[in-house]
């Protein structure tokens, strides 16, 4: 017998969705709502995207989704107020018994806590847990270039429950070993694999595992004085006038440094497809080209973060990808 969260009055529980860039929150999020969820389980979402375009809030529009974006920006650098308002402003839906608060990939887990714990806050939801998507496959190449070492360390350390993305590209003894290194990092938060252990975000919400402790935290810290690790990367955003043509941009995605730009993303129109819109994706030298199948009509942007992001030269690489050809005489 399924259990939905309660309807008593007061505070609705709020589950803290965290991840490195790229790992799949937005994923995660996107199944759950098909599966809907929103409707079903009165879940809301609030998102956040570090990039000066929201790709994720219409990746993950669905009809009736209760939907609050906070852009421009990591929300653990917000004012509380900004975050107070978006979550009051779903608690007043009388549709809405439990929320999801996704961060940006660069989001300080401490700081974020915190924010949550903030009075403009609580005043509409409490924390029910930390769920952190791990990227499996970045964790178990060496190296990791692009990655913040401490950063998703963090975002491990204060969760709640770990789930590990993309296990079905790593053999069955590289799963393990980046389960025994996330475990090293969080012993005491439960681990789930994906896609194949996909947990129900009713049963994080009935967990009691959670009930807005970290499970491993450190000292509270003062918000303000962190210095987030998203100081070190930039963000850069392209509007698109023309039609893309699809060889030449995948072979630009392809050519992309893991090490300048660690995540690309956006909606782009394809030569031959004048109907279609698509999505793509980047993530850390492997990147995706798909039919967009999303409710509203996107506007062609991409977006690209990086530590080391040059956003000049990404331009023009770029414009190679909508430069028409010139005809053969």
């Amino acid at each position: 017998m399924k259990t939905t969260p309660s309807s008593q009055p007061g505070p609705i529980p709020v589950l803290l969705l965290t991840g490195f860039l790229g790992a799949g929150k937005t994923t995660l999020l996107r199944h759950w709502l098909r599966c809907g969820l929103h409707r079903t389980c009165g879940l809301g979402v609030v998102m956040n995207d570090f990039g000066p375009v929201s790709v994720d809030s219409l990746l993950v529009a669905e009809p009736d989704l209760p939907l609050e974006t906070m852009g421009g920006g990591c929300i653990c650098c917000s004012d509380e107020q900004n975050l107070g308002d978006a979550v009051a402003q779903l608690a007043q839906n009388s549709r809405v018994r439990a929320l999801v608060v996704e961060t940006s990939g660069l989001a300080d887990p401490a700081a974020t806590i915190e924010l949550l714990h903030e009075p403009a806050v609580t005043k509409s939801v409490r924390l029910q847990g930390v769920l952190t998507v791990v990227d499996a496959e970045a964790v178990a190449r060496p190296g990791l270039d692009g990655m913040d070492p401490g950063l998703w360390r963090a975002q491990i350390r204060f969760a709640n429950w770990l789930l590990l993305s993309k296990c079905d590209r790593l053999s069955s003894a590289e799963v393990e070993r980046v389960e025994t290194a996330v475990r090293r990092i969080n012993p005491h938060a439960k681990v789930h694999r994906l896609p194949e252990c996909s947990p129900e975000p009713l049963a994080l919400l009935n967990d009691q595992t959670g009930n807005g402790q970290p499970a491993s935290a450190p000292a509270k810290r003062r918000r303000r004085s962190v210095r987030h690790a998203h100081q070190s990367y930039q963000t850069c955003g392209f509007q698109f006038t023309r039609a893309a043509n699809r060889t030449a941009l995948e072979r630009f995605l392809e050519r992309l440094d893991p090490a300048q730009v660690v995540r690309a993303k956006g909606f782009v129109r394809l030569r031959g497809f004048p109907r279609q819109w698509f999505t793509f994706h980047y993530v850390l030298g492997r990147h995706a080209l798909e039919p967009y199948r999303g409710a509203e009509a996107p506007n062609p942007v991409g977006v690209f973060i990086g530590p080391q992001l040059n956003p000049d030269r990404v331009l023009r690489r770029i414009e190679r990808v909508f430069t028409p050809r010139r005809s053969r005489h």
